[in-house]
């Protein structure tokens, strides 16, 4: 205890700095030395261009794949009121059209199962698939009758430029 400042300098390991001395350490790490953060900004850079890459890949196989599917076309749109579902709308020489649906007319089942919803409507459709006809049970006034169309192939307008310009702000 009765040593003096040069004997406690002396004290010291030959490899601490004479800057370093009389300084007090902590034995806690430090918390952002530069190399760690260096390697963090790689590790998050590195996984955002991977992350943007599998973004990039599976929009190009949605895109293949939308091209692919084959949306089955009935020739009506139908919309629910009521509790029922309606023809709504019924497009002139389309397949609802030369069956003999008209827009008024209440879908009460297809293929004799109740419906609804127009969801279940689509759904039996999706099951039939285009090129098939599906059977439709309907109400016009008080009147039953069914009719068989033959579900058509829905063409989509072309929206590969809109497809375009997202992968180019992606």
């Amino acid at each position: 205890m009765g040593l003096n400042l040069t004997d406690q300098e002396s004290a010291l390991a030959a490899n601490v700095h004479s800057l370093e001395r009389g300084r007090v350490t902590s034995s806690a790490p430090a918390s952002h030395s530069p190399m760690n953060r260096d390697y963090q900004i790689r590790f998050v850079a590195g996984f955002l261009a991977l992350l943007t890459a599998a973004c990039v890949t599976l929009a190009w196989i949605n895109f293949r794949k939308g091209a692919q599917i084959v949306v089955p076309f009935d020739g009506v749109t139908w919309a629910e009121r009521d509790g029922a579902v309606i023809a709504d709308r019924v497009v002139a020489n389309g397949p609802g059209a030369r069956a003999g649906i008209e827009a008024g007319d209440r879908l009460v089942a297809v293929e004799e199962k109740p419906v609804s919803r127009v969801e279940q409507v689509t759904r039996q459709m999706y099951q039939r698939g285009a090129l098939f006809s599906i059977s439709y049970s309907l109400v016009r006034g008080s009147i039953p009758f069914d009719v068989k169309p033959i579900l058509g192939i829905y063409r989509r307008a072309s929206n590969d430029w809109l497809r375009a310009i997202c992968l180019i702000y992606l």
